[in-house]
């Protein structure tokens, strides 16, 4: 008995559940059907509706397209003004370098002209040793320094440095001749300074150079004295750019009246 009336009470309770379960069901989707609706067909100034959620997304991807407009605007921006900028230092290098070439230019012809230069008045100065004779002309060799004297010598030709030459005692004429074999023709584009450092390297160790008789500066002054006053006076102007002491003491041993013509 107390078995069925169990049953019983189950069967009833079941029954009384299954008589409430429509009324929860009918709000429950009707609050689903409202919940749709409202997602679907809500106004863009409802919050969360499709339309507002569609019309959020847009305005982000208007913002962010924006945004990548900007960015792209300034890199063009600063691209144009690396453009610019690298245009100017092409312009300033290209003027750079012109004026580098234009100096360089200018510095060549310049030391081509003082070379031009410096080579004729070693010629006008070979000259006057070629027109004197040959005993005043190796007097006053003998008194210069042997590369000087070599390089006085490259500078005449062939006979006028043979007349003076066979002046020498045979060891010095020996040295000058060998000296003089290792340089190459003089014009005016020779670098005399750098001739005078080869006729140096050459000449220093042989002992001709060591054992030359020294000219007293009375002797110069006595020979000076002898010529005639222009050439006088351009071999003492050679002499001044060589060695200015030892032109001074040849001008002081000279006497007043042929100083004086001299100068």
């Amino acid at each position: 008995m107390a078995k069925e009336k169990n049953k019983t009470s189950k069967k009833e309770k079941a029954r009384k559940k299954r008589k409430w379960w429509p009324w929860l069901t009918i709000p429950i989707l009707f609050l689903l059907v409202v919940a749709v609706a409202y997602y679907f067909f809500a106004p863009p100034s409802w919050p969360y509706s499709a339309k507002a959620l569609r019309e959020q997304r847009v305005q982000q991807a208007k913002q962010q397209e924006q945004l990548l407009a900007q960015e792209n605007a300034e890199l063009r921006a600063a691209l144009s003004a690396m453009e610019d900028e690298k245009r100017q230092l092409e312009s300033q290098l290209e003027q750079l370098n012109r004026q580098l070439s234009e100096q360089k230019a200018q510095l060549e012809e310049k030391a081509r002209a003082e070379q031009a230069e410096a080579y004729q008045r070693l010629r006008n100065t070979a000259k006057l040793f070629s027109d004197m004779s040959p005993s005043k002309a190796v007097t006053i060799l003998k008194a210069m320094p042997l590369h000087e004297t070599a390089l006085l010598l490259k500078t005449m030709n062939d006979k006028e440095r043979s007349r003076l030459l066979s002046r020498f005692d045979p060891d010095t004429a020996a040295t000058l001749t060998l000296a003089l074999q290792q340089v190459p023709p003089l014009d005016e584009t020779a670098d005399l300074e750098e001739v005078r450092e080869q006729l140096m390297a050459a000449l220093p160790n042989s002992p001709a150079a060591s054992t030359r008789p020294a000219v007293s500066a009375e002797e110069m002054a006595a020979t000076l004295s002898a010529m005639d006053a222009p050439s006088a006076a351009e071999m003492v102007t050679y002499w001044w750019s060589r060695d200015r002491q030892g032109t001074l003491n040849i001008l002081r041993a000279m006497s007043p009246a042929s100083r004086a013509q001299l100068f």
